[in-house]
C-alpha cells in the first residue's frame, strides 16, 4: 500500500481529526450520494466495506448486515464505539478473513482505497470481489482522479492526498475490467465543497450486467460527466480484551497464519 502517513498528514490517523476534516470538505454529502445513487442497498442485504475506516457511511445505510475491514485499529475502535450493534469490524487482511470465507455479498464498497494500492493490488482486490458478489450484486469504488479538465488548484489538492496512486479514469476502469466486464464509470465534480474530481466505478456481477446497462454513452449535465462503458497473530477466537466502553477485541485463527483481529461491538 502506497501512502504518506508522516509529517502533517500523520494527524489524519486520529479518527476524530479525520472525521472533522471530512466533514469540513463536505464528505457527508458525498457519502449520501454513494448510498442513494450507487450502492442502493435494501434492508436485510449484506455489505462488505473494504478499507472502511471509522465506518462513517454506516450511519446513512438502512438496516443491513454490515462487515467492515480495515488495517487501522484506531479507526475500527471508533467505528465499533459509534455503531455498536449495527455492524462487525475486522482488523487485518480481507483475503484471509475466516468470517467471510464462505460468504457472498449483495454489495462490496471501497471508498478512497484504490488510490492507495498499486496496480497488482487493485487487480487482486477486484478479482477477490468478483468471487464474493452474489448474483446481481455490485461493487462500488470511489477515488480521486486526474483529468485534462482540472485546474492547478484542484490538481494540487489531489496530489496532496495520502494515497500515492491516483490514476486517470480510464486507468481505474481498465483495472476493474479484468474482473468485471460490465463496469459503469462516473466522473463527479459535485461531491465536495472544494474543487475535486472523483472517479466512481460500479462493477456489476455477471457477464451482461443489469437490464438497461448502456454502452459507450456519454452524458454531461449539472456539472456531472458520466461515461457508461461495458467492459494478517492467529489466536483462539476468544475475547482478548473488553474495554469499559464495551468494545471487545478478538482474534481469529487464519489458514494463512497472518495477523487478523475482529473488533466486535
Amino acid at each position: 500500500m502506497a501512502q504518506v502517513t508522516r509529517g502533517v498528514r500523520a494527524i489524519l490517523n486520529l479518527p476524530l481529526v479525520y472525521e472533522a476534516c471530512q466533514s469540513l470538505v463536505g464528505a457527508t454529502r458525498a457519502r449520501r450520494v454513494i448510498v442513494q445513487e450507487y450502492l442502493r442497498t435494501s434492508a436485510g442485504q449484506a455489505l462488505l466495506d473494504v478499507g472502511c475506516g471509522p465506518a462513517d457511511i454506516l450511519g446513512l445505510l438502512p438496516e443491513i448486515e454490515y462487515i467492515g475491514v480495515d488495517s487501522d485499529a484506531s479507526y475500527l475502535a471508533r467505528a465499533a464505539q459509534r455503531f455498536r450493534g449495527r455492524g462487525r469490524f475486522y482488523l487485518g487482511d480481507v483475503y484471509t478473513l475466516e468470517a467471510i470465507a464462505d460468504r457472498q455479498f449483495d454489495a462490496i464498497l471501497a471508498v478512497g482505497l484504490l488510490h492507495h494500492l498499486n496496480d497488482a493490488e487493485v487487480e487482486a482486490l477486484f478479482g477477490f470481489a468478483a468471487t464474493k458478489l452474489a448474483r446481481d450484486g455490485r461493487m462500488v469504488t470511489i477515488d480521486p482522479c486526474f483529468t485534462d479538465r482540472q485546474g492547478p488548484v484542484e490538481r494540487a489538492l489531489i496530489r496532496s492526498d495520502r494515497g500515492k496512486n491516483v490514476r486517470s479514469p480510464d486507468a481505474y476502469r481498465a483495472l476493474a475490467a479484468k474482473s468485471f466486464p460490465n463496469t459503469v464509470l462516473d466522473l463527479r465534480r459535485d461531491l465536495l465543497h472544494i474543487p475535486y474530481t472523483h472517479c466512481i466505478l460500479t462493477c456489476h456481477a455477471g457477464e451482461t450486467g443489469p437490464p438497461g446497462l448502456s454502452t459507450g454513452l456519454k452524458i454531461e449535465s449539472r456539472g456531472v460527466f458520466r461515461e457508461r462503458n461495458p467492459l494478517r497473530s492467529a489466536g483462539s477466537g476468544l475475547p482478548l480484551e473488553a474495554r469499559p466502553d464495551g468494545v471487545s477485541y478478538e482474534t481469529t485463527r487464519l489458514r494463512s497464519r497472518q495477523p487478523q483481529a475482529a473488533v466486535s461491538p
